[in-house]
């Protein structure tokens, strides 16, 4: 199941975040601790936020310390071209995180010149204002984007200050796209209350860069690409902001990725096939100081089409430096009633690695457990899909069984709260969409 909110939504929806979009999809949950993309973590089809992958332009951004930063994205509304959602797991071609779905959040690159700008404003000193631009230089385009809010809060310790910047260049030949993307948010804002009550003045500060170049070569019949990228994040968390010594975390994580990918099309149907290396860091007063990094291999091959009944196998090995080697297989078959009607089913196993803060947290209310293991998921679904030039409808019915799903728990009535693997957790549900 996958659904495409197109640019047309973006432009004239009443929202005011990159984030306010996802509350358009049924099966996302979005919980926002602030306005105007503070904070925010989202879930799907009964999951967290930690198992829900967030992607920029094909990047996946999985935060080793905690998923609350995942949606730490260097984006404006005015730089957003579509936004892909995935429902589901998709751990046999995604690897990593891609446990109960995938949000993919692909940005401009005009081929024509133009300027965009947005403001808006209200009471308690709020202001917003954002600016997006495109010059294209033969065949070369160039896309800036800037965005700044302040707000004083309405009620004590709700103020904010943030500022996105970020640039997009793309190099269009006969067969080739080279493409590149830098972009930094700084976040500052009182977290009322954020992770507890007992102390409404808590406050947080979040600095992110990403940077990835991309190229990809070929046609319609062969087709390779290749991606690097960086992702950083430095996070400064005060319990009581008017007593900074009283309790403090820093945390700094890096990420570096590296990603090669083939398809190929012929007689015996699309072939694609990846490979990915991952490695991250974390330097923190709090959590430590630790490394992982994660390598594998997917191949995906989609059947040709036999009497209205298409085939699709798929699977991710993965090795993790924490968890050692396993295999996340994946089978899908599609059957096309009419040329308007579709039936579909899948099956898929997946896979969620623990966060830092999970692991080895320790404050004089919760601990984290460095022995957790992964989380593990297998999934079924079968739906069904109409469409026609004036109207689509689409139901699913889908069935989760889950292993080791982390959970913070109290296990007595003087302990402190701690990360534990439960042994089982099952969700079923059923989609509508017209």
């Amino acid at each position: 199941s996958m659904e495409i909110i197109p640019l047309q939504t973006v432009e004239t929806a009443p929202i005011s975040s990159v984030q306010d979009i996802l509350s358009y999809s049924n099966s996302v949950e979005l919980s926002q601790r602030g306005t105007n993309g503070v904070q925010a973590d989202l879930g799907i089809r009964g999951g967290n936020f930690e198992q829900t992958l967030i992607m920029l332009d094909g990047i996946k951004i999985v935060d080793p310390q905690t998923g609350h930063h995942n949606l730490n994205l260097p984006i404006t509304l005015l730089n957003i071209e579509q936004i892909e959602i995935v429902k589901g797991n998709s751990s046999n071609i995604n690897g990593a995180n891609a446990f109960s779905g995938l949000v993919n959040f692909r940005t401009k690159r005009n081929k024509f010149n133009s300027l965009d700008f947005q403001s808006e404003g209200g009471d308690f000193g709020f202001y917003s204002g954002s600016l997006f631009g495109s010059y294209n230089i033969g065949n070369l385009s160039n896309n800036i984007s800037i965005e700044r809010n302040h707000y004083n809060g309405y009620r004590e310790n709700t103020e904010f200050d943030v500022t996105n910047l970020s640039y997009a260049a793309a190099y269009s030949g006969s067969k080739s796209v080279i493409d590149f993307f830098a972009g930094y948010t700084d976040k500052s804002f009182g977290a009322n209350s954020f992770y507890t009550t007992a102390f409404p003045l808590q406050y947080e500060s979040t600095q992110t860069t990403f940077a990835k170049v991309s190229a990809e070569f070929g046609g319609e019949q062969l087709n390779y690409s290749t991606k690097i990228y960086w992702r950083k994040n430095d996070d400064e968390f005060l319990l009581d902001k008017t007593n900074p010594s009283f309790y403090k975390n820093n945390h700094s994580t890096s990420i570096y990725g590296a990603e090669a990918d083939v398809f190929i099309k012929s007689s015996f149907g699309s072939t694609s096939v990846g490979l990915e290396y991952v490695y991250d860091e974390i330097t923190s007063n709090n959590l430590g100081n630790h490394n992982r990094n994660r390598m594998g291999v997917f191949l995906e091959q989609q059947l040709p089409e036999y009497k209205g009944f298409r085939v699709g196998l798929s699977g991710f090995l993965y090795e993790y430096s924490t968890i050692g080697r396993r295999f996340w297989p994946g089978f899908d078959i599609g059957y096309r009633i009419s040329p308007n009607l579709n039936l579909f089913a899948n099956y898929s196993r997946g896979f969620r690695i623990p966060t830092y803060t999970e692991l080895f947290y320790n404050s004089p209310t919760s601990v984290g457990n460095q022995y957790l293991t992964f989380e593990e998921t297998t999934n079924y679904e079968i739906g069904v899909k109409y469409f026609n030039a004036y109207f689509s409808a689409s139901s699913s019915l889908f069935h989760k069984i889950g292993a080791n799903i982390i959970d913070w728990i109290l296990p007595g009535s003087d302990a402190r709260w701690t990360t534990t693997n439960i042994v089982d957790l099952n969700t079923s549900g059923i989609e509508l969409n017209a």
